[in-house]
């Protein structure tokens, strides 16, 4: 079974999207001094960096949790039938994004999160389920080069699933005795490098394929 080679792909997912989002963080895009010089960028990343940071690494957290459980029903799935209910609590629980998130809770964000994870799991089964040994050997067994991209496209598409809720989002550093709202540019940060790596594993199913 490739159950090790899929998990070990995931981390490497999850470790690239962690080290993407907490270098392209900009704090003075958040505070709105895109046009200012290095320097006084300097001065804002001092004042504003630590916070973000800290609240950007604990979305990343809640990230890592939710692909964890859509390999754990993967796994399940894979061994004849599982129950993704059983992971709701934990994805919304620990889902930085989804702690944030100010809106109604009628429009549905809640239900895209956890929904995200379990069709990402349902998409992970076949490729634990293989016999074969590597990530994309196992891709190659099972997967059409159209559904593996489709795949990808889930695996790298948490900014996609946020974006409609954009506005409902809150989330706060501060700067003295003000609190800039750095929600947009976080998203940013997830968009940009989720795009990277999506373009790095196309590119890989591409040789494969």
């Amino acid at each position: 079974m490739t159950r090790d080679a899929v998990r070990e792909q995931m981390r490497l997912v999850s470790e690239a999207v962690g080290k993407g989002c907490l270098d392209r963080l900009s704090p003075s895009n958040a505070a709105g001094l895109w046009f200012v010089p290095s320097v006084v960028d300097s001065a804002v990343l001092f004042f504003l960096g630590e916070g973000m940071k800290e609240k950007t690494a604990q979305q990343v957290n809640g990230y890592e949790r939710g692909l964890k459980a859509s390999l754990d029903y993967a796994e399940e799935e894979a061994l004849g039938g599982g129950s993704f209910g059983k992971y709701e609590d934990e994805i919304l629980g620990s889902d930085g994004w989804y702690a944030c998130y100010e809106g109604d809770e009628e429009d549905g964000f809640g239900d895209a999160v956890v929904e995200r994870y379990r069709r990402l799991g349902e998409d992970l089964a076949p490729l634990v389920a293989s016999s074969e040994d590597g990530f994309w050997d196992a891709a190659l067994d099972v997967y059409g080069k159209e559904r593996a991209v489709e795949t990808v496209d889930r695996l790298t598409g948490y900014a996609e699933t946020i974006e409609p809720y954009a506005d409902g989002f809150t989330l706060g550093a501060d700067l003295g005795p003000w609190t800039v709202d750095f929600a947009d540019e976080a998203l940013r940060a997830l968009r940009e490098t989720e795009n990277d790596v999506r373009e790095r594993m196309v590119a890989k199913a591409d040789s494969v394929y």
